[in-house]
């Protein structure tokens, strides 16, 4: 099954709930918010309700973004993910203890390859 064809089936699951098709046109928002508040999180004290509010908000961001076949600002959104836990890495390894991040480290793995998963997504269809 193609990547276009799981956006078309989402968009049509979507389009069937009258919630879920109120907040497609807000993907955008909820993909700007959860890297606003994990802006956030990362100059101040890391609040564990706010980071999971973060995950969530994202997760709703991302689905939403998928189904209206948003692809570039997907790629921006994973972009600044990885960049974040980039950061938290290098926060960790410099700390007093001077230890490995395991969680910021397969973040940035995994953001880093969403990244590039929409980059090559982006080139290729056009």
């Amino acid at each position: 099954m193609k990547l276009e064809n799981v956006g078309q089936a989402l968009k049509s699951y979507f389009s069937g709930k009258p919630i879920w098709q109120a907040l497609m046109p807000l993907d955008i928002v909820f993909l700007g918010v959860p890297l606003l508040l994990n802006l956030l999180t990362l100059c101040t004290v890391n609040i564990g309700f706010l980071s999971s509010l973060t995950l969530y908000l994202l997760i709703i961001g991302v689905l939403l973004a998928f189904a209206n076949a948003h692809y570039m600002f997907l790629m921006g959104a994973f972009g600044l993910e990885a960049l974040f836990e980039l950061i938290y890495l290098i926060k960790a390894l410099a700390s007093y203890g001077h230890y490995l991040s395991s969680s910021a480290l397969i973040g940035l793995i995994v953001y880093g390859l969403l990244t590039w998963g929409c980059f090559t997504k982006l080139s290729v269809s056009k």
